[in-house]
C-alpha cells in the first residue's frame, strides 16, 4: 500500500500539483516543542536560545559522568570503604534526580552493591 501512495505522491509532484503551496521550496523548520507544556515553552526556548539547560538536564548530564566513573572503579577492584559511600552518595543523588524528571522521561539507573 505504501508504494501505491508513493506513486501518487511523485506523479503529483512531477506535475507540478504542489508547487503553489505555502512555504514551497523552502526548508520546513520542525518544531521540537510540541510535547512541551504551553507555560514552559518561553522557558525552554529563552534557555536553548541562551545554551542553557533545565536544572534536571544539566544535574543528569553530572550523574552521567559519575555513574560511568563510579562503575569503571568498582569494576576494576575491591570495593574499598569509601567507594561504597562515594556509591551510597550517587545513589541517594539519583533518587532524588529521578523524583524531579517529567513523566515520559526514562530514569536514571542506581548503581547496585552486592
Amino acid at each position: 500500500m505504501p508504494d501505491v501512495i508513493d506513486d501518487i505522491m511523485k506523479r503529483a509532484m512531477q506535475e507540478g500539483k504542489f508547487d503553489d503551496l505555502p512555504g514551497a521550496g523552502r526548508r520546513l523548520k520542525p518544531s521540537d516543542d510540541a510535547h512541551t507544556p504551553e507555560a514552559l515553552r518561553m522557558a525552554h526556548k529563552l534557555l536553548k536560545d541562551n545554551d542553557l539547560a533545565p536544572a534536571w538536564i544539566e544535574e543528569g548530564k553530572a550523574l552521567e559522568k559519575d555513574y560511568a566513573r563510579l562503575t569503571a572503579q568498582k569494576d576494576a577492584g575491591a570495593l574499598t570503604p569509601a567507594l561504597r559511600t562515594e556509591i551510597e552518595r550517587y545513589n541517594r543523588a539519583v533518587l532524588a534526580h529521578n523524583l524531579k524528571l517529567p513523566p515520559g522521561i526514562a530514569h536514571r539507573r542506581m548503581i547496585r552493591v552486592k
